[in-house]
């Protein structure tokens, strides 16, 4: 994510799942980004980001993590 981030000079990272994406995007070194900064980071969150916590518990505080420090987060929805 890094790399590509950084040859193509993207404004933001858009990500599906909090987990592996999310978190994997929030591990890329700080200086990944445009000038030297974070890029925004926006996950779409799916139905299995919540029935896997519902199965594990065990992954609820990184998946909490994740979407706690992401910019923005969108979801699936019929609406």
């Amino acid at each position: 994510m890094a790399e590509v981030a950084e040859f193509y000079e993207l404004d933001l990272l858009h990500v599906h799942y909090a987990i592996p994406h999310s978190v994997s995007a929030l591990l890329a070194p700080p200086d990944a980004g445009r000038r030297g900064r974070r890029l925004p980071l926006s996950p779409t969150l799916h139905g299995t980001d919540i029935t896997l916590v519902g199965l594990d518990r065990s992954y609820l505080p990184i998946t909490r993590y994740a979407i706690q420090e992401s910019d923005g987060v969108t979801s699936i929805s019929t609406i």
